[in-house]
């Protein structure tokens, strides 16, 4: 009976989250990509723009990371209306009751979920919103958001610029599908590495390695002297900075929730915002001052080796929903709740 009781939350359970999944994920991807089309257009621009407009690389630094002022003052009010009127995605349902595409039993089923992971963070201690803007834990975070985006917007700002300068027979073309193997590479390496976290149910060592790499493929960038070794130094990075944010972002919600979470993660947002704009110029400031572009690139990897030690430093992580690690099949022996009250047929008794 036990058996055929879990056997039916399971399909439940991945019956809804394959929905979920399928009706997110095409949105956020299609706004993901918006997002990122007018900054990264930028980095391509700048090939021939630079030259023309006679901008120097402190100036392009600028220009770049310029984009990045707004988000800091307006993150935290964009994320605290959002979580009061749930405008967040204005195409998805902000209740599961709400959703239409889901069973009664699918909507029975993120229900009792978001009940549990509730009330796991209601045995930890609880956070206004004003209280998650001064809370240690939440700064912590924030010092090592904003090392990680560094080495991110540099990628993003200076890839292409690197690229070029390997060699003056590259086309504009060939620099563009040159840039795209680091950036498939980062694609592959941020599943892995996700789907790694979810499964070791493990944070911390999932940001602080990937960092790891990605500091020192900033650093030996100096030291490379073909397009080969660039282009492989470049996927090093890539791999790195695509491959720690999922695991970051899995940090704040273990103990924030509600309107906290909301402010504590805008605020990890809006201050990391800034490493979008210090970055960029802090590597063509150093460019323009040494005639290097390398020299800025290795003083950009700093940031990621200290973030990597903070990351270490975090206090372990809550406890995690419970259907994570049963799914995952990682739950210790002390985790394992009796079964719910399931029927055989997979819904709730009554």
């Amino acid at each position: 009976m036990a058996n055929e009781t879990d056997t039916g939350v399971m399909f439940i359970e991945a019956r809804t989250i394959r929905k979920v999944r399928i009706r997110i994920l095409p949105f956020v991807f299609l706004l993901f990509v918006v997002a990122l089309l007018d900054r990264n257009n930028i980095a391509f621009a700048a090939l021939t723009m630079n030259k023309e407009l006679a901008i120097t690389s402190q100036q392009y630094g600028l220009i770049f990371g310029i984009f990045f002022i707004g988000y800091f003052f307006f993150e935290i009010p964009q994320q605290s209306a959002d979580a009061q009127d749930g405008s967040a995605y204005f195409l998805l349902p902000s209740r599961p009751q709400e959703a239409k595409f889901l069973t009664a039993d699918e909507k029975e089923w993120i229900r009792a979920e978001l009940r549990r992971e509730e009330q796991q963070k209601l045995e930890q201690p609880r956070y206004s919103a004003l209280q998650a803007l001064a809370s240690r834990r939440v700064w912590h975070l924030v010092l090592i958001y904003f090392g990680l985006t560094i080495g991110t917007w540099t990628l993003n700002s200076w890839a292409p610029q690197l690229v070029k300068s390997l060699s003056s027979r590259y086309s504009n073309s060939i620099i563009g599908l040159l840039v795209t193997i680091p950036n498939l590479v980062g694609l592959v390496a941020m599943i892995l590495v996700s789907r790694g976290s979810d499964r070791m149910l493990e944070r911390r060592y999932h940001v602080a390695i990937p960092a790891i790499m990605a500091g020192t493929a900033l650093v030996l960038l100096g030291t490379a002297r073909s397009p080969f070794y660039s282009v492989a130094l470049l996927c090093l990075l890539a791999a790195g900075v695509y491959s720690y944010f999922a695991p970051f972002w899995a940090s704040p919600s273990e103990f924030l929730t509600g309107f906290s979470a909301a402010a504590g993660i805008a605020l990890i947002n809006s201050v990391g915002a800034l490493s979008g704009f210090a970055g960029p110029y802090m590597i063509g400031a150093v460019a323009m001052r040494t005639g290097n572009l390398y020299a800025g690139l290795a003083l950009a990897g700093v940031p990621l080796f200290l973030s990597a030690i903070l990351v270490v430093l975090l206090p372990r992580k809550a406890r995690p929903p419970h259907f994570i690690c049963r799914r995952a099949g990682t739950c210790p022996w002390w985790r394992r709740s009796p079964p719910r009250p399931w029927s055989r047929s997979g819904k709730y008794r009554t």
